[in-house]
């Protein structure tokens, strides 16, 4: 399994799970910091939280990547850290 987060067009940060050429969303968290803590939280392996929550939008790849909008794999709230 490989996530990403990146911006979307309109500047929002969201977590995704590569599907070849496809970025799948995961729904209900907007980092993967956070879906991190929720995994931890809630007991559940991170590949499975994953799996419970992709959703249905998704982005291509390249046109991410192209547009320079892929983020660092990891942040955290506080920008210090």
């Amino acid at each position: 399994m490989r996530i990403v987060q990146f911006k979307t067009e309109t500047g929002e940060t969201r977590v995704a799970r590569v599907e070849g050429d496809v970025l799948r969303e995961i729904s209900g968290v907007s980092s993967t910091y956070e879906l991190a803590l929720q995994s931890i939280q809630s007991g559940t392996a991170m590949p499975d939280l994953v799996t419970q929550r992709l959703g249905a939008s998704t982005h291509n790849y390249e046109q991410v990547y192209t547009s320079r909008r892929l983020l660092a794999p990891i942040t955290h709230p506080d920008p210090g850290r």
